[in-house]
Protein backbone atom coordinates (compact mmCIF):
# COMPACT_ATOMS: atom_id res chain seq x y z
CA UNK A 1 0.00 0.00 0.00
CA UNK A 2 2.81 2.40 0.89
CA UNK A 3 4.55 1.77 -2.43
CA UNK A 4 1.34 2.37 -4.39
CA UNK A 5 0.65 5.56 -2.46
CA UNK A 6 4.20 6.76 -3.11
CA UNK A 7 3.94 6.13 -6.85
CA UNK A 8 0.58 7.87 -7.11
CA UNK A 9 1.92 10.81 -5.09
CA UNK A 10 4.59 11.40 -7.72
CA UNK A 11 1.87 11.58 -10.37
CA UNK A 12 -0.05 14.00 -8.12
CA UNK A 13 2.95 16.31 -7.86
CA UNK A 14 2.93 16.68 -11.65
CA UNK A 15 -0.66 18.00 -11.61
CA UNK A 16 0.15 21.68 -11.84
CA UNK A 17 -2.53 24.32 -11.93
CA UNK A 18 -1.22 25.72 -15.21
CA UNK A 19 -1.53 22.34 -16.97
CA UNK A 20 -5.28 21.95 -16.58
CA UNK A 21 -8.41 24.03 -16.37
CA UNK A 22 -9.48 23.34 -12.79
CA UNK A 23 -11.79 26.35 -12.60
CA UNK A 24 -15.13 24.48 -13.01
CA UNK A 25 -14.35 21.97 -10.26
CA UNK A 26 -12.90 24.65 -7.97
CA UNK A 27 -16.03 26.77 -8.48
CA UNK A 28 -18.21 23.80 -7.54
CA UNK A 29 -16.22 22.89 -4.45
CA UNK A 30 -16.23 26.45 -3.15
CA UNK A 31 -19.99 26.41 -2.78
CA UNK A 32 -21.04 26.71 0.87
CA UNK A 33 -23.45 23.76 0.51
CA UNK A 34 -20.57 21.34 1.07
CA UNK A 35 -19.73 22.94 4.42
CA UNK A 36 -23.20 22.83 5.99
CA UNK A 37 -23.43 20.19 8.71
CA UNK A 38 -27.10 19.46 8.03
CA UNK A 39 -26.08 18.28 4.56
CA UNK A 40 -24.41 15.25 6.17
CA UNK A 41 -27.78 13.87 7.25
CA UNK A 42 -29.44 14.81 3.96
CA UNK A 43 -26.86 12.87 1.97
CA UNK A 44 -26.50 9.92 4.34
CA UNK A 45 -30.24 9.22 4.55
CA UNK A 46 -31.00 9.66 0.85
CA UNK A 47 -31.71 6.48 -1.09
CA UNK A 48 -30.14 8.10 -4.13
CA UNK A 49 -28.40 11.47 -4.15
CA UNK A 50 -27.54 13.77 -7.05
CA UNK A 51 -26.00 17.21 -7.16
CA UNK A 52 -27.80 19.76 -9.31
CA UNK A 53 -25.80 22.84 -10.28
CA UNK A 54 -27.05 25.92 -12.12
CA UNK A 55 -27.15 25.58 -15.90
CA UNK A 56 -28.58 22.06 -15.92
CA UNK A 57 -25.45 20.28 -14.63
CA UNK A 58 -26.22 17.02 -12.80
CA UNK A 59 -23.63 14.91 -10.96
CA UNK A 60 -24.13 11.60 -9.19
CA UNK A 61 -23.23 12.08 -5.53
CA UNK A 62 -21.33 8.80 -5.31
CA UNK A 63 -19.15 9.82 -8.26
CA UNK A 64 -17.92 12.98 -6.57
CA UNK A 65 -17.77 11.26 -3.15
CA UNK A 66 -15.55 8.45 -4.42
CA UNK A 67 -13.41 10.95 -6.32
CA UNK A 68 -12.83 13.04 -3.20
CA UNK A 69 -12.23 10.01 -0.98
CA UNK A 70 -9.73 8.54 -3.43
CA UNK A 71 -7.89 11.81 -3.93
CA UNK A 72 -7.58 12.44 -0.20
CA UNK A 73 -6.68 8.86 0.70
CA UNK A 74 -3.91 8.67 -1.89
CA UNK A 75 -2.58 12.18 -1.45
CA UNK A 76 -3.88 13.49 -4.77
CA UNK A 77 -5.38 16.51 -3.04
CA UNK A 78 -1.90 17.93 -2.36
CA UNK A 79 -1.74 20.12 -5.51
CA UNK A 80 -4.95 21.77 -4.31
CA UNK A 81 -3.59 22.91 -0.97
CA UNK A 82 -4.04 26.64 -1.45
CA UNK A 83 -2.04 26.61 -4.72
CA UNK A 84 -5.05 27.36 -6.87
CA UNK A 85 -6.72 29.67 -4.44
CA UNK A 86 -4.29 32.11 -2.96
CA UNK A 87 -1.27 32.89 -5.12
CA UNK A 88 -0.31 35.71 -2.72
CA UNK A 89 0.42 33.09 -0.06
CA UNK A 90 2.60 31.08 -2.41
CA UNK A 91 5.49 33.51 -2.27
CA UNK A 92 8.32 32.46 0.00
CA UNK A 93 9.44 36.01 0.73
CA UNK A 94 6.42 38.23 0.28
CA UNK A 95 5.16 39.84 3.48
CA UNK A 96 1.42 39.58 3.59
CA UNK A 97 -0.84 42.40 4.67
CA UNK A 98 -3.78 40.99 6.65
CA UNK A 99 -5.51 44.32 6.32
CA UNK A 100 -6.11 43.71 2.64
CA UNK A 101 -8.58 41.02 3.59
CA UNK A 102 -7.98 38.57 0.74
CA UNK A 103 -5.29 36.38 2.24
CA UNK A 104 -7.15 33.73 4.21
CA UNK A 105 -10.73 34.83 3.97
CA UNK A 106 -12.16 31.54 2.75
CA UNK A 107 -11.61 27.89 3.39
CA UNK A 108 -9.27 26.23 0.87
CA UNK A 109 -10.65 23.72 -1.62
CA UNK A 110 -8.70 20.76 -0.21
CA UNK A 111 -10.80 20.98 2.97
CA UNK A 112 -13.90 20.50 0.81
CA UNK A 113 -12.39 17.22 -0.40
CA UNK A 114 -12.11 16.21 3.24
CA UNK A 115 -15.72 17.22 3.96
CA UNK A 116 -17.01 15.16 1.04
CA UNK A 117 -14.91 12.19 2.16
CA UNK A 118 -16.34 12.58 5.67
CA UNK A 119 -19.91 12.47 4.35
CA UNK A 120 -19.02 9.36 2.37
CA UNK A 121 -17.67 7.68 5.52
CA UNK A 122 -20.86 8.56 7.41
CA UNK A 123 -22.91 6.98 4.61
CA UNK A 124 -20.93 3.75 4.84
CA UNK A 125 -20.57 3.35 8.60
CA UNK A 126 -23.48 5.20 10.20
CA UNK A 127 -25.27 2.02 11.34
CA UNK A 128 -22.12 0.74 13.07
CA UNK A 129 -20.89 4.00 14.59
CA UNK A 130 -21.73 6.03 17.69
CA UNK A 131 -22.77 9.65 18.01
CA UNK A 132 -19.23 10.46 19.19
CA UNK A 133 -17.90 8.95 15.96
CA UNK A 134 -20.25 11.23 14.04
CA UNK A 135 -19.06 14.31 15.91
CA UNK A 136 -15.41 13.36 15.33
CA UNK A 137 -15.97 12.69 11.62
CA UNK A 138 -17.86 15.93 10.94
CA UNK A 139 -15.76 18.31 13.03
CA UNK A 140 -14.87 20.56 10.06
CA UNK A 141 -18.46 21.32 9.04
CA UNK A 142 -20.19 24.65 9.73
CA UNK A 143 -23.27 25.29 11.82
CA UNK A 144 -25.14 28.58 12.06
CA UNK A 145 -26.47 27.32 15.39
CA UNK A 146 -23.66 25.63 17.38
CA UNK A 147 -26.17 23.25 18.96
CA UNK A 148 -26.48 21.59 15.57
CA UNK A 149 -23.00 20.12 16.00
CA UNK A 150 -25.00 17.53 17.94
CA UNK A 151 -28.61 17.89 16.83
CA UNK A 152 -27.88 17.65 13.09
CA UNK A 153 -26.48 14.13 13.60
CA UNK A 154 -29.28 12.64 15.70
CA UNK A 155 -31.18 11.28 12.68
CA UNK A 156 -28.29 9.13 11.44
CA UNK A 157 -29.30 6.12 13.51
CA UNK A 158 -26.00 5.82 15.35
CA UNK A 159 -25.68 3.19 18.04
CA UNK A 160 -25.17 3.85 21.74
CA UNK A 161 -26.58 6.65 23.90
CA UNK A 162 -28.11 9.79 22.47
CA UNK A 163 -29.88 12.96 23.61
CA UNK A 164 -33.12 14.68 22.71
CA UNK A 165 -32.96 17.91 20.68
CA UNK A 166 -33.85 20.94 22.78
CA UNK A 167 -33.41 24.35 21.21
CA UNK A 168 -34.57 26.02 24.43
CA UNK A 169 -31.31 24.93 26.08
CA UNK A 170 -28.20 27.07 25.80
CA UNK A 171 -25.19 25.99 23.72
CA UNK A 172 -23.24 25.19 26.87
CA UNK A 173 -26.11 23.16 28.28
CA UNK A 174 -26.42 21.12 25.08
CA UNK A 175 -22.70 20.36 25.03
CA UNK A 176 -22.80 19.41 28.71
CA UNK A 177 -25.83 17.10 28.30
CA UNK A 178 -24.23 15.50 25.28
CA UNK A 179 -21.00 14.87 27.20
CA UNK A 180 -22.73 13.36 30.20
CA UNK A 181 -24.73 11.06 27.95
CA UNK A 182 -21.68 9.90 26.00
CA UNK A 183 -19.38 9.51 29.03
CA UNK A 184 -21.71 8.29 31.78
CA UNK A 185 -24.49 6.48 29.88
CA UNK A 186 -22.03 5.23 27.28
CA UNK A 187 -19.46 4.39 29.99
CA UNK A 188 -16.73 5.59 27.67
CA UNK A 189 -13.84 8.04 27.91
CA UNK A 190 -13.53 8.50 24.15
CA UNK A 191 -15.21 11.91 24.25
CA UNK A 192 -12.47 13.24 26.54
CA UNK A 193 -10.10 13.10 23.58
CA UNK A 194 -12.09 16.03 22.14
CA UNK A 195 -11.92 18.06 25.37
CA UNK A 196 -11.50 20.80 26.26
CA UNK A 197 -11.28 21.68 22.56
CA UNK A 198 -9.26 20.80 19.45
CA UNK A 199 -8.41 24.30 18.32
CA UNK A 200 -4.81 24.64 17.22
CA UNK A 201 -4.59 28.12 18.72
CA UNK A 202 -6.87 30.73 20.20
CA UNK A 203 -8.22 33.19 17.67
CA UNK A 204 -9.93 36.55 18.15
CA UNK A 205 -12.68 34.98 16.05
CA UNK A 206 -13.75 32.31 18.56
CA UNK A 207 -13.02 31.74 22.24
CA UNK A 208 -13.92 28.69 24.33
CA UNK A 209 -17.22 28.91 26.19
CA UNK A 210 -16.26 29.99 29.70
CA UNK A 211 -18.95 28.12 31.64
CA UNK A 212 -18.04 24.64 30.34
CA UNK A 213 -16.18 22.18 32.58
CA UNK A 214 -12.87 21.29 30.95
CA UNK A 215 -13.97 17.67 30.41
CA UNK A 216 -16.85 18.91 28.23
CA UNK A 217 -15.59 19.66 24.69
CA UNK A 218 -16.49 22.92 23.02
CA UNK A 219 -17.70 21.40 19.76
CA UNK A 220 -17.32 24.71 17.91
CA UNK A 221 -13.53 24.37 18.21
CA UNK A 222 -12.84 21.00 16.62
CA UNK A 223 -9.97 21.57 14.20
CA UNK A 224 -7.37 18.87 14.93
CA UNK A 225 -7.51 15.09 14.70
CA UNK A 226 -7.54 12.96 17.84
CA UNK A 227 -5.57 9.88 18.83
CA UNK A 228 -8.63 7.96 20.03
CA UNK A 229 -9.98 5.48 17.48
CA UNK A 230 -13.33 5.44 15.77
CA UNK A 231 -15.63 2.72 17.10
CA UNK A 232 -15.84 1.12 13.65
CA UNK A 233 -12.09 0.39 13.73
CA UNK A 234 -10.08 -1.80 16.11
CA UNK A 235 -8.98 0.21 19.13
CA UNK A 236 -5.47 1.53 18.65
CA UNK A 237 -4.26 1.94 22.24
CA UNK A 238 -5.07 0.55 25.69
CA UNK A 239 -3.32 2.96 28.06
CA UNK A 240 -6.07 2.45 30.66
CA UNK A 241 -6.12 -1.33 30.28
CA UNK A 242 -8.88 -3.54 28.94
CA UNK A 243 -11.38 -2.88 31.73
CA UNK A 244 -14.36 -0.56 31.86
CA UNK A 245 -14.08 3.02 33.11
CA UNK A 246 -15.19 3.82 36.67
CA UNK A 247 -17.01 7.15 36.34
CA UNK A 248 -19.52 9.37 38.09
CA UNK A 249 -20.68 12.99 37.88
CA UNK A 250 -21.28 15.32 40.80
CA UNK A 251 -24.79 16.46 41.69
CA UNK A 252 -24.29 19.80 39.98
CA UNK A 253 -22.96 17.95 36.93
CA UNK A 254 -19.72 19.94 36.86
CA UNK A 255 -17.22 17.46 38.33
CA UNK A 256 -16.29 14.19 36.63
CA UNK A 257 -14.93 11.53 38.99
CA UNK A 258 -12.61 9.03 37.28
CA UNK A 259 -10.52 6.12 38.51
CA UNK A 260 -6.91 6.16 37.39
CA UNK A 261 -3.29 6.83 38.16
CA UNK A 262 -1.19 10.01 38.16
CA UNK A 263 2.21 8.86 37.01
CA UNK A 264 4.42 11.52 35.40
CA UNK A 265 4.94 15.18 34.47
CA UNK A 266 6.49 16.99 31.50
CA UNK A 267 10.07 18.16 32.10
CA UNK A 268 10.96 19.95 28.85
CA UNK A 269 9.28 20.74 25.56
CA UNK A 270 10.28 21.13 21.92
CA UNK A 271 8.92 23.96 19.81
CA UNK A 272 5.62 22.80 18.28
CA UNK A 273 5.08 22.84 14.54
CA UNK A 274 2.04 25.12 14.71
CA UNK A 275 4.08 27.73 16.61
CA UNK A 276 6.65 27.68 13.82
CA UNK A 277 3.85 28.03 11.25
CA UNK A 278 2.49 31.13 12.99
CA UNK A 279 5.98 32.61 13.13
CA UNK A 280 6.30 32.12 9.37
CA UNK A 281 2.77 33.32 8.52
CA UNK A 282 1.29 35.34 11.43
CA UNK A 283 -1.78 36.11 9.31
CA UNK A 284 -3.04 32.58 9.90
CA UNK A 285 -3.83 33.55 13.49
CA UNK A 286 -6.66 35.69 12.09
CA UNK A 287 -8.25 32.68 10.39
CA UNK A 288 -8.27 29.69 12.72
CA UNK A 289 -9.66 27.37 10.02
CA UNK A 290 -6.72 27.72 7.60
CA UNK A 291 -3.27 26.35 8.43
CA UNK A 292 -1.96 25.20 5.04
CA UNK A 293 1.25 26.80 3.77
CA UNK A 294 1.51 26.67 -0.07
CA UNK A 295 5.25 27.40 -0.23
CA UNK A 296 7.14 24.08 -0.60
CA UNK A 297 10.45 25.67 0.37
CA UNK A 298 9.04 27.23 3.52
CA UNK A 299 7.23 24.02 4.46
CA UNK A 300 10.43 22.01 4.06
CA UNK A 301 12.54 24.39 6.14
CA UNK A 302 9.91 24.44 8.88
CA UNK A 303 9.58 20.65 8.84
CA UNK A 304 13.35 20.25 9.33
CA UNK A 305 13.37 22.87 12.11
CA UNK A 306 10.59 20.97 13.83
CA UNK A 307 12.41 17.64 13.57
CA UNK A 308 15.62 19.23 14.86
CA UNK A 309 13.84 20.85 17.83
CA UNK A 310 12.34 17.52 18.90
CA UNK A 311 15.64 15.69 18.34
CA UNK A 312 17.59 18.19 20.42
CA UNK A 313 14.94 18.11 23.16
CA UNK A 314 15.16 14.33 23.29
CA UNK A 315 18.91 13.82 23.05
CA UNK A 316 20.51 17.18 23.80
CA UNK A 317 22.12 17.46 20.36
CA UNK A 318 21.22 16.97 16.71
CA UNK A 319 23.77 14.30 15.80
CA UNK A 320 23.23 10.55 15.86
CA UNK A 321 26.00 9.16 18.03
CA UNK A 322 26.00 6.25 20.46
CA UNK A 323 22.24 6.21 20.92
CA UNK A 324 20.70 3.08 22.36
CA UNK A 325 18.31 1.26 20.04
CA UNK A 326 15.53 1.45 22.66
CA UNK A 327 15.77 5.25 22.74
CA UNK A 328 15.88 5.42 18.94
CA UNK A 329 12.75 3.29 18.61
CA UNK A 330 10.95 5.25 21.33
CA UNK A 331 11.73 8.56 19.64
CA UNK A 332 10.59 7.25 16.25
CA UNK A 333 7.31 5.98 17.67
CA UNK A 334 6.67 9.20 19.56
CA UNK A 335 7.26 11.41 16.53
CA UNK A 336 4.29 9.76 14.80
CA UNK A 337 2.23 9.06 17.94
CA UNK A 338 2.76 5.34 17.39
CA UNK A 339 0.73 5.11 14.18
CA UNK A 340 1.20 5.34 10.43
CA UNK A 341 -0.69 7.61 8.04
CA UNK A 342 -3.56 5.08 7.91
CA UNK A 343 -3.88 5.10 11.73
CA UNK A 344 -2.45 1.58 12.11
CA UNK A 345 0.10 0.75 14.80
CA UNK A 346 3.66 0.99 13.55
CA UNK A 347 5.50 -2.16 12.51
CA UNK A 348 9.21 -2.63 13.38
CA UNK A 349 10.06 -1.87 9.75
CA UNK A 350 8.11 1.40 9.86
CA UNK A 351 9.79 2.41 13.12
CA UNK A 352 13.20 1.87 11.53
CA UNK A 353 12.10 3.77 8.43
CA UNK A 354 11.01 6.79 10.48
CA UNK A 355 14.41 6.90 12.17
CA UNK A 356 16.25 6.65 8.82
CA UNK A 357 14.02 9.35 7.39
CA UNK A 358 14.67 11.71 10.30
CA UNK A 359 18.42 11.10 10.09
CA UNK A 360 18.30 11.81 6.37
CA UNK A 361 16.37 15.04 6.89
CA UNK A 362 18.70 16.27 9.62
CA UNK A 363 21.84 15.27 7.72
CA UNK A 364 24.15 17.53 5.74
CA UNK A 365 22.03 17.16 2.59
CA UNK A 366 18.80 18.25 4.28
CA UNK A 367 18.34 21.26 1.99
CA UNK A 368 18.52 19.26 -1.22
CA UNK A 369 16.21 20.33 -4.01
CA UNK A 370 13.21 18.34 -5.22
CA UNK A 371 15.11 16.63 -8.05
CA UNK A 372 17.81 15.41 -5.67
CA UNK A 373 15.20 14.17 -3.21
CA UNK A 374 13.59 12.01 -5.86
CA UNK A 375 16.89 10.23 -6.43
CA UNK A 376 17.10 9.18 -2.79
CA UNK A 377 16.24 5.59 -1.91
CA UNK A 378 14.38 6.80 1.15
CA UNK A 379 12.39 9.27 -0.92
CA UNK A 380 11.57 6.69 -3.57
CA UNK A 381 10.35 4.11 -1.11
CA UNK A 382 9.01 5.85 1.95
CA UNK A 383 9.24 9.64 2.08
CA UNK A 384 5.64 10.59 1.33
CA UNK A 385 4.03 8.02 3.60
CA UNK A 386 6.59 8.61 6.35
CA UNK A 387 6.10 12.35 6.28
CA UNK A 388 2.33 11.90 6.37
CA UNK A 389 2.69 9.58 9.36
CA UNK A 390 4.80 12.14 11.19
CA UNK A 391 2.36 14.98 10.56
CA UNK A 392 -0.98 13.21 10.97
CA UNK A 393 -1.46 13.75 14.71
CA UNK A 394 1.35 16.09 15.70
CA UNK A 395 0.14 19.43 14.35
CA UNK A 396 -2.01 19.78 17.48
CA UNK A 397 0.70 18.57 19.89
CA UNK A 398 4.24 19.29 21.04
CA UNK A 399 7.07 16.88 21.77
CA UNK A 400 8.16 16.53 25.38
CA UNK A 401 10.45 14.59 27.67
CA UNK A 402 8.87 13.65 31.00
CA UNK A 403 10.35 13.62 34.49
CA UNK A 404 10.83 9.86 34.23
CA UNK A 405 12.59 10.19 30.86
CA UNK A 406 9.73 9.10 28.63
CA UNK A 407 9.14 10.71 25.24
CA UNK A 408 5.68 12.08 24.53
CA UNK A 409 3.41 14.27 22.43
CA UNK A 410 1.27 16.46 24.67
CA UNK A 411 -1.33 19.22 24.08
CA UNK A 412 -0.01 22.53 22.80
CA UNK A 413 -0.90 24.42 26.00
CA UNK A 414 0.76 21.91 28.34
CA UNK A 415 3.26 23.44 30.74
CA UNK A 416 5.62 22.51 33.55
CA UNK A 417 3.71 21.39 36.63
CA UNK A 418 1.05 19.53 34.65
CA UNK A 419 0.48 15.85 35.40
CA UNK A 420 0.17 12.90 33.05
CA UNK A 421 -2.43 10.31 34.01
CA UNK A 422 -4.04 7.15 32.75
CA UNK A 423 -7.72 6.55 33.46
CA UNK A 424 -9.11 3.06 33.86
CA UNK A 425 -10.68 2.00 30.56
CA UNK A 426 -9.23 4.94 28.65
CA UNK A 427 -7.65 4.43 25.27
CA UNK A 428 -5.00 7.13 25.65
CA UNK A 429 -3.34 9.00 28.55
CA UNK A 430 -4.32 12.56 29.45
CA UNK A 431 -2.57 15.69 30.67
CA UNK A 432 -4.29 17.33 33.65
CA UNK A 433 -3.45 20.45 35.68
CA UNK A 434 -3.80 20.65 39.48
CA UNK A 435 -6.18 23.37 40.66
CA UNK A 436 -4.76 23.46 44.18
CA UNK A 437 -8.03 22.27 45.70
CA UNK A 438 -7.73 18.53 45.07
CA UNK A 439 -9.24 18.64 41.59
CA UNK A 440 -7.77 18.95 38.10
CA UNK A 441 -8.55 20.68 34.85
CA UNK A 442 -8.27 18.58 31.71
CA UNK A 443 -5.63 19.84 29.27
CA UNK A 444 -6.12 17.08 26.70
CA UNK A 445 -5.17 13.65 25.41
CA UNK A 446 -1.54 12.73 24.85
CA UNK A 447 0.84 10.07 23.60
CA UNK A 448 3.47 8.88 26.09
CA UNK A 449 5.68 6.13 24.75
CA UNK A 450 5.90 3.09 26.99
CA UNK A 451 2.48 3.40 28.62
CA UNK A 452 0.12 3.17 25.65
CA UNK A 453 -0.78 -0.49 26.20
CA UNK A 454 -1.58 -0.52 29.90
CA UNK A 455 1.99 -0.86 31.15
CA UNK A 456 1.53 1.75 33.91
CA UNK A 457 -1.53 0.05 35.37
CA UNK A 458 0.13 -3.35 35.16
CA UNK A 459 3.18 -2.06 37.02
CA UNK A 460 1.02 -0.40 39.66
CA UNK A 461 -0.91 -3.62 40.18
CA UNK A 462 2.29 -5.65 40.47
CA UNK A 463 3.60 -3.24 43.11
CA UNK A 464 0.31 -3.21 45.01
CA UNK A 465 -0.32 0.48 44.32
CA UNK A 466 -4.00 1.48 44.66
CA UNK A 467 -5.72 3.47 41.95
CA UNK A 468 -6.78 7.04 42.68
CA UNK A 469 -9.94 9.03 42.18
CA UNK A 470 -9.07 11.83 39.78
CA UNK A 471 -11.65 14.62 39.78
CA UNK A 472 -11.90 16.78 36.66
CA UNK A 473 -13.63 20.14 36.80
Amino acid sequence: MAAKTQAISYDALRLRAEDHDWAPLVALLRRPWFRRKWVVQEVALAKEARLYVGGGVEIEWLDIARLAFGMESLGLDKPWRLKLENPRLDSDDEKLDPGKGSTVEFRPVYITFHLISSMYMVQIYRHHATLVDGVMTTKFFDCTDPRDHVFSLLGLGAGGPTIRPDYEASVSEVFRRFSISMVIEGNSLKLLSLAPDRALFQSPEVQRLEDLPTWVPDLRLMRADVMASFTVRPQGFFAGGNGKPVLSVSGDERLLHCQGLLLDSPRRFATPLVEMLLEDIPEFRNSWETTGDPSPERRERRFIRWLRSAYQTAFGHDRACDLESEAVDSFSRTMSCGTDFLRNRLSPEQIATIWNFIQWKLGPDANKDEATERDSTIKLNYATTTRDSLLLLTLGAKFCVTESGRFGQVPLNSKLGDRICVLTGGEVPFVVRPTGSGTYTLIGECYIDGIMDGEALQEASARGMPLETIILE
